[in-house]
């Protein structure tokens, strides 16, 4: 059964207003990890704080179009293969089996060290952090005993969508500011994302707890323990 998900993308003020910008997708399956990114509907509203819609338009579809009130049913060409546009293997065919294993050893184990939150390999040292924010950081990242950043982190990640016709220019995320990178991580798993030996560390953010993996390969890798955010279905078996 089709169903509309609503993704409010951007806020804005209008006349000592907040209003929030509402952008439409159709969900064609219901699946909770489908990518209804890739059905995006002709439709956006404009919402104010007590939650009214204040304004509908109709967005431009074509390169000489511009947004309007105009009715018109939806065009079902856009529906493609969900080969073209879904990442969970629950919606894509078959992965190839022509390929030959791939395996990484360290038979003497990993290069670096771990003291707490102190990470050490060669001359290099650092120390690892992580909020809610911004995710990952890094802290008195050090050469050779010589002091290079006191603090390393990603401030922002911005995404303008480039179209100059409105509503557009409005639809910019800011990916860590609005959402957060530290809320949004998932937990990397033994045999998907890491191959080898890997450490980790289990942090708390509010009620998320996620482990941050430092891998290196190893011929006698265990899986450790994790908590992740939520169950993951897209790893080889």
């Amino acid at each position: 059964m089709e169903r509309v998900d609503v993704d409010d993308k951007c806020r804005f003020a209008d006349d000592n207003t907040w209003l929030v910008q509402c952008w439409f997708y159709l969900r064609l399956r219901d699946h909770p990890d489908l990518n209804y990114y890739a059905y995006p509907l002709d439709l956006c509203a404009e919402v104010d704080e007590d939650l009214k819609v204040t304004k509908v338009y109709r967005l431009p579809l074509s390169p000489d179009e511009r947004i309007s009130n105009e009715q018109r049913p939806f065009d079902l060409e856009r529906i493609h293969s969900t080969a073209a546009s879904e990442y969970h293997p629950d919606l894509r065919p078959s992965p190839r089996t022509t390929t030959k294993p791939y395996q990484v050893v360290q038979p003497e184990g990993p290069s670096f060290s771990i003291e707490g939150q102190k990470v050490s390999w060669e001359k290099w040292s650092f120390r690892v952090g992580f909020n809610y924010r911004e995710g990952l950081t890094l802290h008195d990242i050090r050469y050779d005993e010589r002091s290079l950043f006191y603090r390393l982190s990603l401030a922002e990640m911005f995404v303008p969508y480039g179209d100059p016709r409105a509503p557009y220019p409005r639809k910019a995320a800011f990916d860590l500011g609005n959402d957060g990178a530290g809320i949004n991580a998932n937990n990397l798993q033994l045999g998907c994302d890491c191959l080898g030996r890997f450490e980790e560390e289990s942090v708390q953010v509010m009620s998320l707890t996620v482990s941050l993996t430092i891998q290196a390969p190893s011929s006698t890798s265990t899986p450790g323990t994790m908590t992740p955010k939520a169950p993951r279905s897209n790893c080889p078996t």
